[in-house]
């Protein structure tokens, strides 16, 4: 089968993208207007720099160039926490297949997620700004935080590193879980766009937030004093046998 694409639509799709490539289309069957594209800019800032994503209304379609369907299916499964919101359905295509849904989606009119959205998945994407608050608070209303009824484990003192304690304190939210560069919060309520952006920069990972119950904040963060403690201690220990060692 041979499937063709002209010289511009190429040059959006890039140049790498052809039939050794695969295609996922994230296809909204509801939930807040602004939502699909806030999950476009996320996904664009996890992807590879050869990948891209477009967009055209109702669907959102990230294309992987020289990605096996094996590859774009693990990537498939592991889009969920950039997907909360919203309903959606996930599709992955291959090969021919791919390009003819790439082509289809430009001739209706798609476009691709320019690197100056991608910087601030947070941002509202042009044309939507009188309606970025509203569609906010539509987002907390409509689709709560998935709820975290209980810890398995305490968090290792590797993933407590990521965050800052006096954030943690401050917000009381403390993290659970990472993967590549989103970090998993629970908080006992949820944390509006500014303190994001904060902990984001922060953090230097994109957030993602889970409720529970304030007693499990609280466990946490004394758990954590305890894992600090001792580290604390023998700093302290290390400083006063430098200062007594006599000089040589």
């Amino acid at each position: 089968m041979v499937v063709w694409l002209d010289v511009k639509q190429t040059q959006h799709a890039g140049t790498a993208f052809d039939v050794h490539s695969s295609l996922i289309s994230i296809e909204a069957t509801g939930g807040p207007v602004d939502a699909l594209p806030s999950a476009a800019r996320r996904i664009c800032r996890q992807v590879r720099s050869q990948d891209s994503v477009v967009l055209l209304d109702m669907t959102c379609a990230l294309l992987l160039p020289g990605t096996p369907f094996s590859g774009a299916q693990a990537l498939a499964n592991r889009l969920a926490p950039l997907l909360s919101g919203f309903h959606c359905e996930l599709h992955v295509y291959h090969g021919a297949t791919a390009l003819l849904v790439l082509q289809r989606l430009r001739e209706a009119g798609a476009r691709q997620i320019s690197p100056d959205e991608c910087d601030d998945p947070l941002s509202p994407a042009p044309g939507d700004t009188a309606q970025a608050r509203q569609a906010e608070r539509a987002e907390k209303a409509v689709a709560p935080l998935p709820y975290l009824a209980f810890l398995t484990d305490y968090p290792s003192p590797r993933l407590l590193h990521l965050f800052p304690y006096e954030l943690a304190c401050r917000y009381q939210c403390v993290p659970v879980g990472t993967e590549r560069r989103m970090l998993t919060l629970a908080t006992c309520h949820w944390l509006n766009r500014e303190v994001v952006a904060q902990l984001r920069t922060a953090t230097r990972r994109d957030i993602f937030q889970v409720r529970c119950e304030l007693t499990i904040i609280d466990e946490v963060l004394r758990y954590w004093q305890r894992v600090q403690a001792p580290a604390a201690h023998g700093h302290a220990e290390l400083c006063t046998d430098e200062l007594c060692s006599p000089s040589r």
